[in-house]
């Protein structure tokens, strides 16, 4: 087996997916290709475009896939858990500089027995040991997506049975959020609240999983912008206060202020007038102006 076995699932099921839901299953991956001929450089290379796949550009879709792949029978549970969380622990270790944290040493852990597994040691030191490295991830990768191209052609092969399985897939694709989709949101709502120095990347890591799942329960056609910014802007004041139906934007606008900490301290005081007054947006709004003018 090689990495081009491993593209080959990769292109196939691209091409399925768009004869059947009207898109691609996977979003472009900007890795470099790995080559065998250097085994080390090719692991890692190899290591970093799997996660891509599995944690960014194929996210959505492997999961749901998978599931199905899994509930048939077609696909191994274990066996897949501990391929995804191999690469996951793997790319982790290689690629941050890993604390003391619980998590940061579990990652080192799994990543350590992973390697011991594969090539008799968990610190490979010939390019031996690289290459049997290489060849065990290839391996598990592409059984991985054999599977996930089976799933893909049984839903072909379903036809009209497959309308349901389809028209979900869909549905799933259209409601994922890549994480970068809300670092402008973040950068504009931390400007005007005056938290500049904030990490962007940090902060969003911290959040996303919540914020998406508070998305994903809303109706289709809600608007992800302003929403988003609802979500971001109470976690930037205090993630267990309740979320206010105005931001930042909204005031700068209605009072013509510039971005800044008062905007950020008008939020707070429109959080605790809101938690004993429930109000609506223009109601809200009103007590900000006459807070604001109390204090001018």
């Amino acid at each position: 087996m090689s990495f081009e076995d491993i593209l080959r699932h990769h292109q196939r099921i691209n091409a399925l997916s768009r004869s059947l839901i009207g898109r691609s299953a996977f979003e472009e991956i900007h890795v470099m290709l790995p080559d065998p001929i250097c085994p080390e450089p090719a692991f890692i290379r190899a290591t970093s475009w799997l996660y891509c796949l599995y944690y960014e550009g194929g996210r959505v879709s492997i999961l749901f896939l998978r599931r199905i792949g899994e509930t048939n029978h077609v696909m191994d549970r274990d066996r897949t858990d501990q391929h995804l969380e191999a690469v996951r622990c793997l790319r982790t270790e290689l690629h941050h500089n890993l604390g003391f944290a619980d998590s940061d040493q579990q990652a080192r852990t799994v990543a350590e027995l992973w390697r011991r597994k594969s090539c008799g040691t968990a610190i490979p030191e010939k390019a031996e040991h690289w290459l049997e490295c290489y060849n065990h991830l290839i391996e598990d990768a592409v059984e991985f997506l054999g599977g996930i191209e089976t799933i893909v052609r049984q839903i072909e092969s379903d036809g009209d049975n497959a309308k349901d399985k389809i028209e979900d897939w869909n549905r799933r694709l259209a409601r994922s959020w890549p994480a970068a989709s809300f670092d402008p949101l973040i950068e504009d709502s931390k400007r005007q609240l005056g938290r500049e120095a904030l990490n962007t990347v940090a902060f969003r890591n911290r959040y996303i999983n919540r914020w998406r799942k508070q998305l994903e329960i809303l109706d289709d056609g809600f608007d992800f912008e302003h929403e988003a910014i609802l979500l971001i802007e109470k976690a930037l004041l205090d993630e267990n206060c309740i979320v206010i139906p105005v931001t930042g934007r909204d005031i700068i606008d209605m009072l013509h202020i510039a971005p800044g900490p008062i905007v950020g301290n008008l939020l707070k005081e429109a959080s605790l007038f809101f938690e004993s007054n429930r109000c609506n947006k223009d109601e809200l709004l009103d007590h900000i102006r006459s807070s604001y003018e109390k204090q001018g």
